[in-house]
């Protein structure tokens, strides 16, 4: 078992949460540069990847100088860490799906990602994180409950990680949950088998009932305290017949309904992540296709911003509830006085203008769906449910 809050990646990614979008959008000195580029795992097309990565440079430090005004030097100092990335083989031989490399005056990041990208470069006043944007850690986050007799555990997970978070409150086994109880009436604990063997006064089947619900009771007001007010999927990893016992006094509003079955003891986090995201998985998709839904009965009532230009206002604003996103390209243009200005071609001074209703929207306490939405309100670039 890790060390808890340690975070365990799924995989060979780094993760992407709130603060990294924070470290991309702090107002860095421009020119800022964002490469993007498609890499593999096995295969000889790995060989290829840090010679790909080597032209996206020599692309951008082309583009520095003839479009941005820098000198020679002064590009290649800018492009250094991305330059010194194309010889590192130790790092080429732990990639995932897709790469993101920025680079700005006195700073840079480069990103592992596990969804396939398109391969650019992007040179401007700020990054372009609209690709990262997917990924944010909190769309699909759940949590695990691993829950023996012996031992409890508690782990926050996203769809990529999972880590073990301190117990606090909750109590850590059934000895400790019961200790409080009367000695006559306290149930015994010993060990043996997966689960763990006790014993207590009456008979056996119903003694054993009670006082599992008298700990997952003392469980379960642990975890009251130490969750969040919050809807995110709690999935029970446990032997089989805990799930409707523990079911029957969690207060717990989103418990998954299946288990994650066969005692806990002895199974790693990524053991515990594999099998309880094939159990949440649907349960985001569905939330997905019902953000959708409320879309399409929304067309017609004033409650829906179709469009980057209306939905940039209307992020900008904080009326945005659901902003979805399609997987194309940028929407260049800018905002003056509230009113967007939309432009075929970037302009001088231009941003994304679905970028920045992303950041708006996830500042104003709102949701982000990439690669939906257009399609379903007939925006054919964006559209976004609107709270007012």
């Amino acid at each position: 078992m890790r060390a808890q809050g340690d975070t365990l990646l799924i995989g060979e990614i780094d993760l992407v949460t709130a603060d990294t979008l924070d470290r991309l959008t702090g107002g860095h000195e421009p020119p800022c540069v964002s490469l993007v580029l498609p890499t593999h795992t096995a295969g000889p097309a790995t060989r290829q990847d840090p010679i790909r990565l080597s032209n996206l440079v020599r692309a951008a430090e082309e583009a520095l100088v003839i479009d941005h005004g820098l000198t020679t030097r002064q590009a290649a100092d800018l492009l250094l860490p991305m330059r010194n990335i194309i010889e590192d083989r130790e790092f080429w031989r732990h990639q995932s799906e897709a790469l993101a490399l920025y680079a700005a005056p006195g700073f840079s990041l480069t990103l592992r990602l596990p969804v396939q990208l398109d391969e650019a470069v992007t040179i401007g006043p700020s990054f372009r994180v609209r690709p990262l944007l997917g990924l944010l850690a909190g769309d699909d986050r759940f949590y695990v409950l691993a829950l023996s007799v012996n031992s409890v555990s508690l782990f926050e997970a996203t769809r990529f990680t999972i880590a073990e978070i301190p117990l606090d409150s909750v109590p850590g086994s059934m000895a400790e949950a019961l200790a409080h109880e009367d000695p006559e009436t306290q149930l015994q604990v010993r060990a043996g088998g997966q689960a763990g063997m006790f014993h207590g006064h009456g008979v056996g089947g119903e003694i054993d009932k009670q006082a599992l619900e008298r700990f997952f009771r003392a469980v379960d007001r642990g975890l009251r305290t130490r969750l969040p007010s919050t809807a995110a999927p709690l999935v029970l990893a446990a032997v089989g017949y805990y799930l409707p016992i523990y079911r029957s006094v969690t207060s717990h509003p989103a418990l998954a309904s299946r288990a994650v079955e066969g005692s806990p003891e002895g199974r790693s986090p990524r053991e515990l992540h594999a099998a309880a995201w094939e159990i949440v998985a649907p349960t985001f998709a569905s939330a997905r296709r019902n953000a959708e839904k409320r879309l399409k009965d929304a067309l017609g009532t004033g409650r829906v911003a179709t469009g980057p230009g209306k939905v940039a206002e209307a992020a900008l604003s904080g009326r945005v509830d659901v902003l979805f996103l399609p997987d194309d390209g940028p929407a260049w243009g800018r905002v003056v006085n509230g009113d967007a200005q939309v432009h075929a071609q970037r302009q001088e001074g231009d941003i994304d203008l679905l970028e920045g209703a992303a950041m708006a929207t996830l500042g104003a306490g709102g949701a982000v769906q990439v690669d939906c939405g257009a399609e379903v309100a007939g925006a054919g670039a964006a559209a976004a449910l609107l709270r007012w």
